[in-house]
């Protein structure tokens, strides 16, 4: 058995990873700025679940809206299950692991 893991396990989070890339990079062209028009409200969710954009707003505006507070489930998340958002969410987690594979 390799450090990478094999069977079902490892084809379930390479399964999640591919399908969280292909959302990040769905909601990138979606959040692309088009003139005159604001993006869907429902498109910044995924900025939400961001613990760093939640410390970089607190540490620029000394204040945070009380829908960037969902960050505090992926830190919860973090801390209960362990690197589960690096090795099965984060797309720079999913890159970082095909280039490695490549």
């Amino acid at each position: 058995m390799s450090a990478r893991g094999s069977g079902r396990g490892a084809a379930l989070r390479r399964v999640c990873q591919l399908a969280f890339l292909v959302l990040f990079l769905l909601l990138v062209v979606w959040t692309r700025p088009v003139p005159g028009q604001a993006p869907a409200g429902w498109l910044s969710a995924f900025f939400l679940a961001d613990p760093l954009i939640l410390a970089l707003t607190w540490l620029a505006a000394h204040s945070v809206p009380w829908a960037a507070l969902w960050a505090l489930v992926t830190v919860g998340a973090t801390v209960i299950l362990g690197r589960v958002f690096c090795g099965w969410v984060c797309p720079l987690g999913t890159v970082h692991a095909i280039a490695g594979r490549l």
